[in-house]
């Protein structure tokens, strides 16, 4: 799989089992992304790129089939080794090295 040789900041969301079916997950990771969209904007950490998530939930992963989720506009870039889902998101108007992208071992 090719390696993302840019700096993403990570995003992370646990919800507890009794509040799962309310979407608080989905509404968290928004919420999330947009406070961090606007930490980019201010000019924090001007080296990072994007933001990275990986989907570990079993019962979402199915449903995470799409190549850009259509929710929150994340890319679809490969799997890990446990099968969790991994996507990006770039900010907007960032430039991207195309040197930095190491795609030797892509098929």
């Amino acid at each position: 799989m090719p390696q993302l040789l840019n700096e993403f900041w990570a995003i992370s969301v646990f919800v507890g089992k009794q509040h799962r079916r309310f979407h608080l997950a989905r509404h968290l990771n928004l919420v999330g992304k947009e406070y961090l969209l606007r930490q980019y904007a201010a000019g924090n950490d001007p080296m990072v790129v994007g933001l990275y998530m990986r989907m570990q939930s079993p019962r979402l992963k199915p449903a995470d089939q799409r190549a850009v989720a259509y929710y929150s506009g994340y890319y679809f870039v490969g799997r890990n080794a446990r099968g969790d889902n991994l996507r990006i998101f770039y900010f907007p108007g960032v430039k991207i090295d195309a040197g930095s992208l190491d795609i030797s071992g892509a098929d």
